[in-house]
Protein backbone atom coordinates (compact mmCIF):
# COMPACT_ATOMS: atom_id res chain seq x y z
CA UNK A 1 0.00 0.00 0.00
CA UNK A 2 1.24 3.31 -0.96
CA UNK A 3 1.46 6.10 2.21
CA UNK A 4 -0.56 8.97 1.83
CA UNK A 5 1.14 12.30 0.55
CA UNK A 6 0.67 15.61 2.49
CA UNK A 7 -1.58 18.35 1.10
CA UNK A 8 0.46 20.87 2.56
CA UNK A 9 4.05 21.14 1.71
CA UNK A 10 5.31 22.40 5.10
CA UNK A 11 8.91 21.03 4.90
CA UNK A 12 9.59 25.02 4.04
CA UNK A 13 8.46 26.12 7.14
CA UNK A 14 10.98 24.02 9.29
CA UNK A 15 12.85 25.96 11.45
CA UNK A 16 10.88 29.23 10.48
CA UNK A 17 8.76 31.42 12.30
CA UNK A 18 4.83 30.56 12.08
CA UNK A 19 1.59 31.56 13.46
CA UNK A 20 -1.12 28.99 14.19
CA UNK A 21 -4.89 29.60 14.72
CA UNK A 22 -6.66 26.77 16.19
CA UNK A 23 -10.85 25.97 16.28
CA UNK A 24 -11.98 27.88 18.80
CA UNK A 25 -9.91 31.35 18.62
CA UNK A 26 -6.58 30.44 20.31
CA UNK A 27 -3.14 31.49 18.84
CA UNK A 28 0.04 30.86 18.82
CA UNK A 29 3.62 31.49 17.25
CA UNK A 30 6.73 29.72 17.07
CA UNK A 31 9.64 27.94 15.15
CA UNK A 32 8.51 24.99 13.65
CA UNK A 33 10.61 21.75 14.30
CA UNK A 34 8.63 19.32 12.94
CA UNK A 35 5.45 17.48 11.62
CA UNK A 36 3.55 14.13 10.54
CA UNK A 37 1.27 12.63 7.83
CA UNK A 38 -1.41 13.81 10.10
CA UNK A 39 -0.47 17.65 10.36
CA UNK A 40 0.29 17.31 14.09
CA UNK A 41 2.88 20.01 14.79
CA UNK A 42 6.11 20.46 16.74
CA UNK A 43 6.39 23.77 17.56
CA UNK A 44 9.13 25.35 19.86
CA UNK A 45 10.13 28.85 21.49
CA UNK A 46 6.16 29.01 21.73
CA UNK A 47 4.10 32.10 22.19
CA UNK A 48 0.57 32.48 23.10
CA UNK A 49 -1.79 35.39 22.16
CA UNK A 50 -3.90 36.38 25.47
CA UNK A 51 -7.58 36.85 23.96
CA UNK A 52 -9.57 40.03 25.17
CA UNK A 53 -12.04 38.70 28.19
CA UNK A 54 -15.50 40.95 26.56
CA UNK A 55 -14.59 39.64 23.03
CA UNK A 56 -12.35 36.54 22.59
CA UNK A 57 -12.41 36.97 19.00
CA UNK A 58 -9.66 39.75 19.43
CA UNK A 59 -6.23 39.85 21.51
CA UNK A 60 -5.66 41.43 24.52
CA UNK A 61 -4.02 44.86 24.11
CA UNK A 62 -2.53 47.88 26.84
CA UNK A 63 -3.25 51.23 26.21
CA UNK A 64 -0.49 51.28 23.78
CA UNK A 65 -1.55 49.10 22.07
CA UNK A 66 0.60 46.15 22.44
CA UNK A 67 -0.56 43.03 22.37
CA UNK A 68 -0.47 40.31 25.48
CA UNK A 69 1.25 37.27 25.41
CA UNK A 70 2.24 34.21 27.31
CA UNK A 71 5.11 31.94 26.94
CA UNK A 72 4.27 28.49 26.16
CA UNK A 73 7.96 26.75 25.53
CA UNK A 74 7.42 23.21 23.74
CA UNK A 75 4.36 22.92 21.86
CA UNK A 76 2.36 19.92 20.22
CA UNK A 77 -0.79 21.29 17.83
CA UNK A 78 -3.29 18.30 17.61
CA UNK A 79 -3.77 18.57 14.03
CA UNK A 80 -7.47 18.19 13.70
CA UNK A 81 -7.56 21.48 15.90
CA UNK A 82 -5.62 23.54 13.21
CA UNK A 83 -7.79 25.85 11.58
CA UNK A 84 -5.10 28.42 9.95
CA UNK A 85 -1.09 28.07 9.71
CA UNK A 86 1.19 30.71 8.29
CA UNK A 87 4.38 32.03 8.10
CA UNK A 88 5.08 34.93 10.20
CA UNK A 89 7.45 36.50 7.85
CA UNK A 90 6.33 38.18 4.74
CA UNK A 91 2.46 38.86 6.01
CA UNK A 92 0.71 41.99 7.62
CA UNK A 93 -2.80 42.17 8.19
CA UNK A 94 -4.82 44.65 5.88
CA UNK A 95 -8.36 46.30 5.51
CA UNK A 96 -10.87 44.20 4.30
CA UNK A 97 -11.44 45.57 0.52
CA UNK A 98 -15.24 44.08 0.07
CA UNK A 99 -16.28 45.81 3.41
CA UNK A 100 -18.96 48.42 3.20
CA UNK A 101 -18.27 51.21 5.86
CA UNK A 102 -21.14 53.23 5.17
CA UNK A 103 -23.54 53.78 8.44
Amino acid sequence: RKPRENILDLNQYISKQVLVKFIGGREVYGTLRGFDNMINLVLEDCYEFIRDLQDHHNRQTDENNKQYVRKLGIVICRGTSLMHLCPVDGTEEIENPFEDNED
